[in-house]
């Protein structure tokens, strides 16, 4: 009995701190818990080639150029007209060889020049993050004639996911800032509260009582004609926004309030531009992660950063994942985490280790 009773002693110590983070300081806890990574499938390698064209700004500059013959020998090109696919192979051949329009000359030069002429950039290494969005040519029966046009429909857009991950959550979402077409709106600020009192699933260790989504985004540009992102994306694209980070989307909480109990924005002195008062970054949480699977299910955008561990691109609702980005094929992992944001899945936290909801750290 006495050594039962040691034994179980030396186990309830070890367990305490552990315990004791988990339930005193769940925020910390779950950035700092990890999920594992998982081998793509061979029959979604396109999928794979796909998503690391799209986030090419996070490779370096001899990847970025690889990845375009890559895209060019893949199934997702199969449709392409002659034209486009015969362009795009010929700057491929050209790259392979050092060379550009056939002409001798810098090989790795040259070859970074053809890469970001076909991805409509021009920079020299690499990006800590890769954002950006896309529309279609007509966008809910509307032809997309100008900026502002375009503008507006991504807005709706980017109003329907956030939608989206509050229905899935069966909150309450209200945009509170850049919600139309101004000035202003090029970035958005919405604001989510569990005003039904729908708890969030227990095996989240981070369960914050509300957060705040906010969108940047830069100006829209047409879309080339012979873009690959038409064949990649399965339709006619219209628009894109400009530059490598273009899109960011940003999940935050332990918000703060004014006198009026609305969450507080304060103003950029460089831009002019409000942005929400918040203290937790919620990037790395499980919570966080899930948010961002569930706004980014969708092929118009693109979330990847390498400022984050683990590194992650989203799109079209998967977390994938990557060490290095000196590879062409960034993207071949993704994160193996359960998806919780519905509720649906079984709980498995024993219900001395759940956490509570909080509404700060």
């Amino acid at each position: 009995m006495k050594i039962k009773t040691i034994l179980s002693l030396i186990a309830v110590m070890t367990v305490l701190p552990g315990c004791s983070s988990r339930m005193g300081k769940p925020y910390l806890h779950d950035i700092t818990t990890y999920p594992e990574r998982t081998k793509v499938s061979q029959e979604n390698w396109d999928e794979v080639v796909k998503v690391s064209y799209l986030a090419n700004a996070l490779m370096e500059s001899d990847n970025r150029a690889d990845i375009v013959e890559r895209v060019t020998k893949s199934d997702v090109v199969g449709e392409w007209n002659a034209f486009q696919t015969s362009t795009v192979a010929q700057m491929s051949t050209d790259l392979a060889v050092g060379q550009f329009d056939s002409a001798a000359g810098h090989s790795v030069g040259a070859a970074v020049l053809a890469a970001d002429l076909l991805f409509g950039e021009m920079f020299d290494g690499s990006e800590d993050v890769a954002t950006s969005a896309w529309l279609p040519d007509t966008y809910n029966g509307q032809k997309l004639e100008t900026e502002e046009q375009a503008q507006a429909a991504l807005i709706d857009l980017t109003l329907n996911q956030a939608q989206k991950v509050a229905d899935t959550l069966g909150w309450d979402a209200s945009c509170i800032y850049g919600c139309s077409v101004g000035t202003d709106s090029k970035r958005l600020v919405i604001y989510f509260k569990n005003i039904k009192q729908r708890s969030l699933h227990a095996d989240y260790i981070y369960k914050p009582a509300e957060f705040a989504m906010q969108i940047s985004f830069n100006s829209l540009v047409r879309v080339e004609k012979e873009d690959p992102v038409h064949a990649l994306l399965g339709e006619q694209i219209g628009w894109k926004t400009r530059g490598h980070n273009s899109y960011y989307v940003g999940v935050y909480s332990h918000l703060i309030h004014n006198g009026n109990g609305e969450v507080k924005l304060n103003i950029d002195e460089e831009s002019g531009k409000k942005y929400v008062a918040a203290y937790r970054d919620m990037a790395e949480t499980h919570l966080g992660r899930d948010i961002m699977r569930t706004f980014h299910n969708t092929p118009y955008t693109l979330f990847g950063s390498s400022a984050v561990y683990p590194r992650v691109i989203y799109y079209r609702g998967v977390a994938y994942t990557f060490i290095s980005n000196s590879n062409s094929i960034i993207s071949d992992r993704f994160l193996d985490e359960r998806y919780l944001l519905d509720g649906k899945a079984p709980v498995t936290t024993p219900i001395e280790l759940q956490t509570p909801v909080v509404d700060g750290s």
